[in-house]
């Protein structure tokens, strides 16, 4: 796992992974700069199944068994409880969804096919009232605390909506014409 945020950082940190956060931010122009968005959801979308691949043949073998049965709707969904929780615009964010939806099905494994509901519903709370997610609520809160310490660096990501918004005028540009 350590191995895999690893690698995923050094790509995302990459100009494939700079391409690609571009292309999420604001797909027009990163496009108008020259980012083939083709090319580069392919590449994406191979890098994704080179994972899927190693991560389905490293649970084979650690389990023994490759039964599709064993990934049902209930699987999925807490899966994706899981990344919704934690946050999708970090590399850390669903590990910390893993972490806290794995103690919260434990705590709840009495309640049978209630856990599912309260996981789900929980997880539509935090899409509706976070969503950035739990990682993205601790981003905040260390900005929050770079702004209480005199001296400190204070780094903010920009929200995808704000991407647009920002977008500098270049010097060919008329007034009032941003790049987009």
């Amino acid at each position: 796992m350590a191995l895999l945020l690893i690698a995923l950082d050094s790509v995302l940190r990459s100009s494939f992974g700079r391409s690609l956060v571009a292309l999420r931010d604001n797909e027009q122009f990163a496009v108008s700069r020259g980012i083939s968005r083709v090319r580069q959801q392919m590449l994406a979308f191979v890098l994704s199944g080179g994972i899927a691949g190693v991560s389905g043949a490293l649970y084979v073998s650690y389990f023994r068994v490759a039964d599709t049965s064993l990934f049902s709707f209930g699987f999925v969904t807490l899966g994706l409880s899981m990344i919704f929780l934690g946050g999708t615009g970090h590399i850390w964010g669903p590990v910390v969804g893993a972490i806290v939806v794995t103690l919260i099905d434990r705590q709840l494994s009495d309640l049978g096919s209630w856990r599912q509901i309260i996981i789900g519903g929980g997880t539509i709370l935090v899409l509706i009232f976070l969503p950035r997610g739990i990682a993205g609520l601790m981003e905040r809160g260390a900005v929050g605390l770079r702004r209480l310490v005199p001296g400190a660096p204070v780094r903010y990501q920009r929200s995808r909506d704000t991407a647009i918004a920002n977008t500098p005028v270049t010097a060919n540009a008329t007034e009032g014409e941003k790049n987009v």
